[in-house]
Formats: structure tokens, sequence, C-alpha cells
């Protein structure tokens, strides 16, 4: 499942995701890509007179918050998208009765 960014800011989500049979990646990016991402797609929310300072405030706020939860983090710039992909689907933990991550298919 992917979440939006700001379920670590939920006190309520958090058991959920620390629970033992969650499996929590972090895809990590820095300020500044979030806010060519954010522009480019147009989509987010307002994020006001000064995006940069917004999307900076809330890294600020939800990084450690990610951190904690996290499995799994990796740096979303590290790659391209099926890379990063497959580098998730091999960190997976195996389930009782699934082969290894390459054979399970897709997570």
């Amino acid at each position: 499942i992917a979440a939006a960014g700001s379920v670590v800011d939920d006190p309520r989500v958090t058991p959920a995701l620390d629970a033992a049979d969650a499996f929590v990646v972090w895809l990590r990016a820095p300020a500044e890509a979030l806010v060519a991402r954010a522009a480019e797609q147009g989509h987010r929310r307002d994020l006001g007179d000064d995006p940069a300072a917004t999307i900076t405030a809330l890294a600020a706020r939800r990084d450690p918050r990610y951190a904690a939860i996290a499995d799994l983090t990796v740096d979303a710039l590290d790659g391209d998208p099926t890379s990063i992909g497959l580098a998730v689907v091999e960190a997976l933990p195996v389930r009782p009765g699934a082969g290894p991550a390459h054979e399970r298919g897709p997570a």
C-alpha cells in the first residue's frame, strides 16, 4: 500500500505501521526534489506562497518519524523507478510458503 506522506502525522496510524506484520519502506528524497515533483504534478495540495519552505518544514517534522518506523529506507534519487522497485521487492521478508523474492513476482 502506498500511503500518503502525511500518514506519519497521525498518531493513530503509527502503531499499525510499526506492527510486526507490516513492512514499511521510506522512499527518501531531498526537499528540493520533492518541490520539483510537486510543481510538475500539479495535483498536490496547496503548498502556499513558498512551496520550498513548506516542503522543507514538512520534511524536518516527518523525516524522524519515517526513520523510526521504516524497515527499509531507499533513496528515491539513487536509480530509476524499476531498479528502486526491484530493490524494495528483494528486501521484502519471505513469508512462510513463499519462494524467494525473485519468484514471488511484484509485491
